[in-house]
């Protein structure tokens, strides 16, 4: 049996390649309708039961909304930019959370891992000495920007889906990862909580990189 490091280290590639690609195509909160689409098409593939769009976001608490034109914007450029389209509609005007669930069948308690996905409204360095620029992975889309790190957050959200799934047989309970919109300026999570993506989890954690936590540790 592989161990875990091993696992990790193999599919080392496919993170560093799921970064990238949302580090280039950078959405701000709302409207994260390529990441969303994306994210949800990687986790139907490893056999997620997915909520997702309206059944998990709350249409009346979602806070610091854009326009409903910079929305439909944001969505056509989603389209443009490759979003599956088996997963984007479910996504439009601004419900972009989803939630994976994973049930081993065997008795155990219920936990739940949050990553976000937005990113900031910036504009991103085109210079040399930038390294995604260098490497060809900068934003493309103006005035947004990963510069908090959420592209990493989102990529280390479909890692561990990736190893819970490839290790499930290990493993007891009830496993939710709730990918969250619009956590910039704290509006996207309010709306998930209201649509009940919380209900019934016994413990939670938001991952988040530079915490501070020695690695290994919770």
């Amino acid at each position: 049996m592989h161990t875990l490091a091993q696992d990790l280290q193999t599919l080392f590639p496919q993170l560093t390649a799921w970064r990238r690609d949302f580090h280039h195509y950078a959405e701000s909160g709302w409207v994260e309708f390529r990441t969303a689409a994306k994210v949800a098409e990687i986790l139907e593939q490893l056999g997620y039961d997915l909520a997702m769009g309206r059944d998990v976001v709350d249409a009346d608490s979602r806070m610091g909304l854009p326009d409903e034109a910079t929305l439909a914007q944001a969505f056509a450029r989603a389209r443009q930019q490759g979003a599956p389209e088996k997963w984007l509609s479910a996504f439009e005007g601004g419900f972009t959370g989803i939630v994976a669930t994973l049930n081993t069948g065997r008795p155990g308690p219920t936990l739940a891992f949050r990553v976000d996905m937005d990113a900031l409204d910036l504009d991103e360095s085109s210079q040399y000495d930038h390294l995604p620029a260098r490497e060809g992975f900068a934003s493309c889309n103006s005035g947004m920007m990963h510069a908090c790190a959420h592209d990493g957050h989102t990529t280390i959200g479909l890692g561990l889906a990736h190893l819970l799934m490839q290790h499930r047989a290990e493993l007891n309970g009830t496993i939710k990862l709730i990918f969250q919109p619009a956590e910039e300026g704290t509006r996207g999570a309010r709306a998930m909580v209201a649509a009940g993506a919380l209900d019934g989890v016994d413990y939670f954690t938001a991952i988040h990189i530079g915490t501070g936590v020695p690695a290994g540790t919770v």
